[in-house]
């Protein structure tokens, strides 16, 4: 798949070879919270979800300005990925523990 092509599909490359999903996480995300959430609190689940996604967005701007300034670009960068692997390595247990109440 070439670049443009790519940019059609809504997929990207990492790497060169790994292509990645774009909207494939946000549908599983979605997938998993309407199946963990009771039907009548549907709305409002997915209300706040939509609002602290925004309000994140807001509040890592505000941040990552003064953090980049006096740690670096790079620093800025390598503590998000470190933060963002520690996440997923907690969604990971956390989906194991689910796994196993739920069998």
């Amino acid at each position: 798949m070439t670049t443009a092509n790519a940019d059609k599909s809504g997929t990207f490359k990492i790497g060169g070879d790994l292509p990645v999903h774009r909207l494939g996480f946000g549908a599983m995300r979605v997938t998993i919270l309407q199946l963990t959430t009771p039907r009548h609190m549907l709305g409002r689940v997915m209300s706040s979800l939509m609002s602290l996604m925004a309000m994140s967005q807001v509040f890592a701007m505000f941040v990552a300005g003064p953090v980049a300034q006096k740690a670096g670009i790079r620093n800025l960068y390598f503590a998000s990925a470190a933060i963002l692997l520690g996440i997923g390595v907690l969604g990971l247990g956390r989906l194991r523990l689910f796994a196993i109440r739920a069998s």
